[in-house]
């Protein structure tokens, strides 16, 4: 049974511990995700551009689809480099793959989140 006091202290509403770990929370998801969609955008919009170049490969040499691809890297901020990106191509088909990692500082650089990407992408040459 519940006394007067303990009574009047639930109506007042001073249970409010609960309710500041809930928003702590909510403000740690909320930063963690401005902080990685981004980078998981970026990664999203990279991996069409390599499908983009792997589509038209028939029509460009792999000099054009290295600077192509490294002048979008540089567009969507991310740390390519050259060496990070493969190139393969028979008669037949083509095939280029990047390898990279972004590096993600969490809580004002007291941890770093590091990021892995290992998109392949193979498509058949086809002259249009």
């Amino acid at each position: 049974m519940l006394t007067t006091t303990t009574r009047r202290r639930a109506m007042r509403g001073e249970g409010r511990t609960g309710c500041v770990l809930w928003l702590l929370f909510a403000g740690i998801v909320a930063y963690l995700l401005i902080e990685i969609v981004p980078v998981k955008i970026a990664s999203g919009q990279f991996t069409d551009a390599i499908q983009e170049q792997a589509t038209f490969a028939a029509t460009h040499q792999n000099p054009q689809i290295y600077r192509e691809l490294l002048e979008k890297a540089d567009e969507l901020k991310l740390p390519i480099r050259r060496d990070q990106i493969t190139i393969n191509r028979t008669r037949e088909s083509i095939q280029i793959e990047v390898h990279y990692v972004v590096p993600v500082e969490l809580f004002f650089g007291l941890y770093t989140y590091t990021m892995t990407f290992d998109p392949v992408i193979a498509r058949p040459l086809v002259v249009m």
